[in-house]
């Protein structure tokens, strides 16, 4: 959990713009690390991801979700990657021939929404506890419409992220919901 001598001088700040009844969001993200800035930007709605990062790309790129799957399979991303498109495939059909019950893939479902939701909770009380947050409304152009958004900034530094990291893991390690989930559903998956 501590720190040693050698800890990075490191700031992250996170601005997200929301409005989650037409599921659109944006993000604004910073990471400042030993005075070395690096700064970007994603939209994201149902149809598209659009992420622009001018220190690294020469452009915004977007990506078509309803696309995504039959452009992926074409393309050379997964193989930079290393995934082979065949055992991708593969592995695919094979978690659809599983015999799982109906109630059962219900419950799995359910179970794993509900860690989830646990989960996020408490990211989301580690996050208040350690980050400074800041509130507030903004009008954005989203894909060429006019969004009102809520918008939260959170600003991190790097002890502060050390101890969010811990403070999960440590969550993670103890959760009881975990455990219970991967004894119950982990022999369906082998």
């Amino acid at each position: 959990k501590e720190l040693s001598d050698d800890e990075l001088d490191m700031d992250v700040t996170a601005k997200l713009y929301t409005d989650a009844a037409a599921k659109k969001f944006a993000v604004d993200a910073k990471v400042d690390l030993e005075g070395s800035e690096l700064a970007a930007n994603a939209w994201i709605d149902e149809e598209d991801i659009i992420v622009q990062c001018e220190d690294l790309l020469d452009d915004a790129y977007g990506i078509s979700l309803k696309e995504l799957q039959e452009n992926l399979e074409d393309s050379a991303v997964l193989e930079m990657i290393g995934i082979d498109m065949d055992e991708l495939t593969a592995s695919m059909e094979l978690v659809s021939e599983m015999e799982i019950d109906e109630k059962t893939m219900l419950a799995l479902q359910e179970d794993t929404t509900e860690l989830v939701e646990k989960v996020l909770k408490q990211f989301a009380k580690s996050v208040q506890e350690y980050a400074e947050i800041e509130k507030g409304k903004k009008e954005l152009s989203f894909n060429g419409e006019k969004v009102n958004t809520k918008t939260i900034e959170i600003t991190v530094d790097g002890e502060q992220l050390a101890e969010i990291i811990y403070e999960m893991a440590e969550y993670l390690s103890e959760s009881k919901d975990l455990s219970a989930l991967l004894e119950e559903y982990v022999v369906l998956i082998e």
